[in-house]
């Protein structure tokens, strides 16, 4: 009874439709309350919210994005013929942290949106990763954006890293990811407009490599203050 004192069934409502995995966490949780004790009802609750966790960094929501009429990048399924996919690119996203549980899946997706592009008879030129959505890297996430550019140069394409955030890029320089990213012929840009002059010529990778250093010393100033 003293879990059922505490309990707002509405709210079970709002998870259910909400998200279906934290409402399963709710029912869990009151379910061991109720027949055992709140103590262990919460300990199951709190068990159960790290694997819940961990599952959705393991499986982030990844897209292939496209341009707006505004210039922005937004995801082709939610957005569809509003968007104007890149001619001899392709821009992939992904919604999450990039580190060691989920760095394997990002590289795959990214190739297998290059091989879509590829089979319906396109020339693919660069693969984005478009960072907008990255606020951190850890050491394995920077090594595989490293193995991607290899895995790119291998086939002929080159690696944009675009959009990429200060913590980003003091990551990327921390990890020596950037040199081996310049030395398979990709580019780091802090944002997607110099990704893009990249791509059409009108800019060169000694440009965005700049604006790049300059960020980067930037985050490293900013952490001595």
């Amino acid at each position: 009874q003293g879990a059922i004192g505490v309990v707002s069934f509405k709210e079970f409502r709002q998870a259910y439709y909400a998200s279906k995995r934290e409402c399963g966490v709710m029912v869990a949780t009151f379910v061991v309350s109720l027949g055992l004790t709140v103590k262990e009802g919460l300990g199951v609750g709190f068990a159960l919210s790290i694997l819940k966790t961990m599952h959705e960094l393991a499986n982030p929501n990844m897209a292939v994005v496209g341009m707006l009429g505004d210039g922005s990048f937004r995801d082709i399924r939610n957005h569809g013929a509003a968007v104007t996919l890149l001619p001899t690119a392709v821009v992939v996203r992904m919604d999450a942290r990039l580190n060691f549980v989920n760095a394997r899946k990002m590289k795959d997706f990214a190739v297998k949106a290059v091989q879509i592009r590829e089979s319906k008879g396109e020339k693919i030129d660069f693969a984005v990763i478009d960072c907008f959505s990255l606020n951190s890297v850890d050491l394995t996430g920077a090594e595989t954006l490293a193995q991607l550019a290899l895995s790119l140069e291998q086939r002929g394409q080159k690696l944009v890293v675009a959009n990429v955030k200060g913590p980003v890029a003091h990551a990327l320089k921390m990890a020596q990811a950037d040199e081996h990213i310049e030395k398979h012929s990709g580019s780091i840009c802090t944002d997607m407009q110099t990704a893009l002059q990249l791509m059409a010529g009108d800019a060169s990778s000694s440009d965005a490599a700049a604006k790049y250093k300059a960020l980067v010393q930037n985050v490293h100033s900013a952490s001595i203050a």
